[in-house]
């Protein structure tokens, strides 16, 4: 009879005649423990199942040579004649005929071969494997990686891990030339460091057998382990990570009489620790993990063997976190998986960076040895229990990315041994539980109705409020007023359909003619995701229709991670870096030429296998036939980041070079000509002083892609763009688009108002909707669609609104009437200042930009935080600007003007950084006015240490800058600081001061008399209490 407690056996014993019971052994009632030893027959079937699937023979062998310690089996049990899982993931071939000659000492040849990619990533993005398999040992390496060009790199921290380890050096590597290992960096490194390289002839991937067919071994492998486990098929690196643990554990035909382990570390190897990769576990919760009556266990999935630490490591599915633990309870039979389809995305990243990296080896911490004598795992059978301590292990070097490694060896040896690797997939902390990673706030992206933005609680998540916010999401926000029918539907039932349909006509036309995708029968197991239509009126400056345009989208937002998508990330400008190049094109009357690449995303090539449904009004065939698309089409993930890719190639050809300080951005510089090319998307903007130059690269640009040369630029990015030459003048207006947007919230007829924002408003969360009424009511108004074109417009050409806008967007969550009027309080003063335009000119200042710094004290109603701004000037008009609310609560004017005063330096030293690298000479210190005098000492001297002491290390960086010479903090009368517009809401008068001050007027720009004139009225307002101007525009 056996006693059971949380599935495991307390007892067995047998009971007599007279009903009295002999206990035929014991077994420890707490859970298992990394430190004991329990080592007992177990049955060959187990065994079968914890070494990863490996045939019988091999563990039989095992036992029978004494290759491994910790293994007795059961001599009474017989193999299951089927294991299912091997047939789910094994298939039968013709092995590679082995090679005659095999190396004499570790090192002397590596095999190498990369796998993939993989029809899933891992949680961290991985798509394919590297194997290293030494041919001495047939001890094996495996590394995680993103793309295939990453197999350099792998091979230099494998290099180092295993010459460090064996104190020997790689005399050759045996590979199948593909392109990842012929890279002239590769050749070249292996030169120098004196190794032979090998390579399999054409079409004969058998010369390089041993890594081909680990390689395939182990896909088989894991496809039987994950069918065993019910995980989803992104788990499976910790699987690899785990097989590969094992794997080195096993005998190979190669090698008689010894381990790979063995032969790599001089010992045997102990096997006491293994479990089935993916059973059940009860992990015990340490006490003081405990809240109040909570469990003692918890319920996991057992993934790996960390490094670093006693014990195991599990997954806890409702938690989605990793625990690490020396203490828990197996079930070797149950699998309990995740409820997760191959038709379902996996579930969403876990608290661990899951074991997709897997790192190189590192040094065991005291008391770990879960590979070695001297450290036994216990078995759910009664045994001796022992334990042994490690002595300290010497500090370990900063680990590398990623490789599959075995446990350390038993410290117990009397000499000294190479220190083995501890398996560990990736970084841990004892039991447990790193957070999930919060998601990203949503972003704005190519609609109508933006979706919620949460309130802003970091610094970070105020980014969406200044100059930095991502450019192409604010602008798409506010680009919905000309757009046109939403449907393909309602496109061709309006009043315009035979226009629409010419539109459709030629983009279909477009898609054919670049071999865009392939109608083919969607395969079995697939999935095709959506298309649409995207129709817009594209109009002139003037608001005259300038062409009807149809785009065929993909429906990325249906496209799954891992599966049709990797790496989705492009490279666009920050705005302030338009308005720079547009600075210097009026400065030094330089040309400028804009170029429209036609069907951009057609030029990029698509890497990942997707399916796309048919375009409505354009099918071909019968209702299972999709398009397998062959290049990179709009509304993909990853099609910004692939047509980048493919521009970047060709401006590098044509010798131009990206900049460090903005990558969207690419200069050519060749004696007497600089040709400056900002890149948004598909748009293109060249800027030089030789219209020769321009008219060349134009020409040669024509012979990579179908564009429209669009010629002198007078339109960009829906900003009316005017210069006049003569005076050196550039000047930009976005009339039309506020005339659209006044339209289009119904606010048309709405009278002016000369403030963005009442100067007494006190906006909070409390003014959130209070009755249901109110409630239902908001939710009817277009809120969130609002904030996000008046954003786009503050960003563009209305730093004057910036304050407002930024003010409004903290409330996107919850938003009342009383800030829906704000909001229209807004519209009202564009509707008086539409005639608005910023103008770029020259100024008599010798220093090429000027900025200034500003901040409120505790303006924030709710968490008393202040609001922080700057300006930058180049010229008479400004060029950058930034309105953010502090991420600490300043407790003086001092500190919260200081705190300011940093994200302005930041800004200069940018924007230095940028200029030169653009090919300008620019003086080595910056000005940077304050109106602070207590703030301007702080960033000169330790002053205030008292009350400054606590502020984090990072503000104090302004310090240096100013101790080194680049920023020069120079004092202004706050009625003179034109920053202040950015940090609260101002008087009429100010409001007129700071606007022209900053270069935006109706026609001319300011002149030193009028500036004049509003100093001496501000000075006359401050001391009089004078509120109303009486000032015209």
């Amino acid at each position: 009879m056996t006693f059971l407690h949380s599935r495991q056996t307390l007892f067995v014993a047998s009971i007599t005649e007279n009903y009295t019971a002999f206990l035929d052994g014991t077994v420890q009632s707490a859970p298992e423990s990394a430190q004991a030893i329990t080592t007992v027959p177990l049955d060959l079937n187990l065994w079968h199942h914890r070494f990863a699937h490996h045939n019988y023979a091999d563990v039989q062998k095992r036992i029978r040579e004494e290759l491994v310690t910790g293994l007795m089996l059961d001599s009474k049990q017989q193999p299951d004649p089927i294991c299912e899982p091997c047939l789910a993931g094994k298939m039968h071939a013709n092995p590679f005929p082995t090679s005659d000659s095999h190396a004499s000492k570790p090192l002397e040849l590596i095999h190498t071969d990369v796998h993939g990619p993989l029809p899933v990533c891992t949680h961290s993005g991985y798509r394919y494997w590297i194997t290293f398999i030494d041919d001495y040992s047939r001890f094996r390496v495996v590394l995680l990686l993103k793309a295939k060009s990453e197999a350099f790199d792998a091979f230099k921290q494998y290099k180092a891990y295993a010459e460090n380890l064996l104190e020997a050096k790689i005399k050759a590597v045996q590979d199948d030339k593909s392109g990842e290992y012929m890279s002239n960096a590769f050749i070249q490194f292996t030169q120098e460091a004196g190794i032979e390289r090998r390579h399999t002839t054409c079409n004969r991937p058998q010369q390089n057998g041993v890594a081909e067919r680990a390689n395939r071994t182990m896909d088989n492998d894991i496809t039987a382990m994950l069918a065993e486990s019910k995980l989803p098929p992104s788990f499976w690196g910790e699987c690899i990570a785990s097989m590969v643990h094992v794997w080195n554990h096993l005998p190979t035909a190669v090698v008689k009489g010894a381990t790979p382990y063995e032969l790599w570390y001089k010992r045997k190897p102990d096997v006491s620790h293994l479990r089935v990769w993916g059973c059940t576990a009860y992990v015990h919760v340490q006490k003081d993990q405990r809240t109040g009556l909570g469990p003692h266990m918890q319920k996991c999935v057992f993934i790996g063997y960390p490094a670093g630490y006693k014990g195991w490591k599990f997954y806890n599915p409702d938690t989605k976190k990793t625990i690490i633990s020396e203490h828990a309870d197996f079930d070797e039979r149950y699998f309990p998986g995740l409820k997760c389809t191959p038709d379902i995305p996996p579930p969403p990243p876990m608290s661990f960076s899951p074991a997709d990296i897997i790192p190189l080896p590192v040094a065991p911490v005291p008391g770990q040895d879960l590979g070695g004598d001297g450290a036994h795992v216990p078995n759910p059978i009664p045994g001796p229990v022992a334990s042994e301590a490690d002595p300290p292990a010497p500090p370990a070097p900063p680990a590398p990315e990623h490789p599959v490694t075995p446990p350390p060896p038993d410290p117990s040896e009397h000499h000294r041994v190479p220190t083995p690797p501890p398996f560990e997939p990736i970084d841990h902390h004892p039991i447990a539980q790193c957070r999930v990673p919060r998601n990203i706030r949503p972003t704005w992206k190519m609609q109508t109705s933006p979706p919620p933005v949460q309130d802003a609680e970091s610094e970070d998540e105020l980014d969406v409020i200044d100059a930095d916010a991502d450019f192409v999401e604010v602008q798409f926000a506010g680009l919905s007023a000309g757009a046109g029918p939403r449907t393909y539907k309602q496109a061709m039932g309006s009043s315009d359909a035979d226009k629409w349909q010419q539109a459709a006509n030629e983009e279909i036309v477009s898609l054919m003619a670049n071999n865009t995708w392939d109608i083919v029968p969607l395969p079995p197991g697939k999935r095709a995701i959506g298309s649409g239509w995207v129709f817009k009126v594209k109009h002139n400056a003037d608001g005259s229709v300038e062409h009807y345009k149809g785009r065929l989208v993909a429906k990325g937002y249906s496209q799954r991670p891992g599966f049709d998508y990797t790496e989705v990330f492009a490279p666009t400008f920050r705005q302030p870096a338009l308005h720079l190049i547009l600075a210097l094109a009026a400065a030094e009357d330089l040309e400028l030429r804009s170029v429209d690449i036609s069907s951009a995303f057609l030029n990029g090539d698509l890497e990942e296998e997707i399916y796309m449904q048919q375009p409505e009004g354009f099918h071909q065939g019968g209702p299972e036939m999709v398009c397998r698309l062959n290049k990179s089409l709009y509304g993909l993930k990853q099609g910004a980041r692939q047509w980048n890719k493919k521009l970047h190639e060709v401006l590098t050809k044509m010798g131009f070079t990206h900049l460090q300080s903005d990558r969207s951005i690419y200069v050519y510089i060749r004696g007497d000509v600089r040709i400056i090319v900002p890149v948004f998307i598909d748009d293109m903007t060249l800027a030089s002083k030789s219209k020769k130059a321009l008219d060349d690269t134009v020409k040669e640009s024509k012979s990579y892609f179908k564009l429209r040369d669009l010629g002198s630029t007078q339109f960009l990015l829906g900003i009316d763009i005017k210069r006049d030459r003569a005076k050196h003048t550039i000047s930009l207006s976005q009339r039309q688009y506020i005339v659209d947007m006044l339209e289009h919230y119904g606010l048309s007829d709405c009278k002016s108002v000369s403030t963005p924002m009442d100067p007494g408003a006190e906006l909070s969360k409390a003014l959130a909707p209070q009755t249901q009424e109110e409630a239902e009511y908001m939710h009817k108004v277009p809120y969130l669609s609002a904030v996000g074109a008046l954003m786009y417009l503050a960003i563009t050409t209305c730093p004057d609104i910036m304050f407002a806008i930024g003010c409004l967007a903290r409330f996107n969550a919850n938003p009342g009437p009383a800030h829906w009027i704000a909001v229209k309080h807004v519209f009202r003063y564009l509707k008086g200042t539409m005639d608005l335009r910023l103008h770029y000119g020259p100024s008599d200042v010798k220093e090429f930009f000027l900025t200034y710094t500003d901040s409120d004290f505790g303006g924030e109603r709710d968490n008393r935080r202040s609001t922080g701004g700057y300006l930058v000037k180049v010229g008479t008009g400004a060029i950058s600007w930034s309105s953010k609310l502090q991420s600490l609560i300043a407790q003086s004017t001092t500190k919260a003007e200081y705190i300011a005063a940093v994200e302005a330096g930041k800004e200069i030293l940018w924007m230095h950084n940028l200029l030169t690298e653009l090919g300008y000479t620019v003086s080595k210190v910056s000005t940077l006015y304050m109106d602070n005098q207590s703030a301007i000492s702080v960033s000169k001297n330790p002053e205030h240490h008292g009350r400054m002491k606590h502020l984090d290390l990072r503000f104090f960086w302004l310090r240096d800058t100013v101790e080194a010479g680049q920023i020069a903090p120079v004092y202004i009368p706050t009625a003179e600081m034109i920053a202040d517009i950015l940090t609260k809401p101002l008087p009429a008068a100010k409001i007129i001061y700071c606007r022209e001050m900053m270069g935006l007027s109706v026609t001319k720009l300011l002149s030193e008399e009028r500036a004049d004139d509003f100093r001496l009225y501000l000075y006359r307002s401050r001391d009089n209490d004078v509120t109303e101007p009486r000032l015209t525009m």
